[in-house]
């Protein structure tokens, strides 16, 4: 299981397109700070792999 997989199944379980959460629930739900660039560089939460973070 990846890193972030948990994430990815507990935003599948939401019944709405848009599932606002803070950087510390993301944290809660996949148990592991976030990376800094995570609340720097909104390019990080980008699925565009031609963006690029520092």
């Amino acid at each position: 299981m990846g890193k972030y997989e948990p994430l990815g199944e507990f935003l599948r379980s939401r019944a709405t397109i848009e599932v606002p959460m803070r950087f510390d629930e993301v944290e809660a739900v996949i148990g592991t700070p976030l990376p800094p660039a995570a609340g720097r560089h909104p390019a990080w939460w980008s699925n565009n792999p031609s963006d690029v973070t520092p």
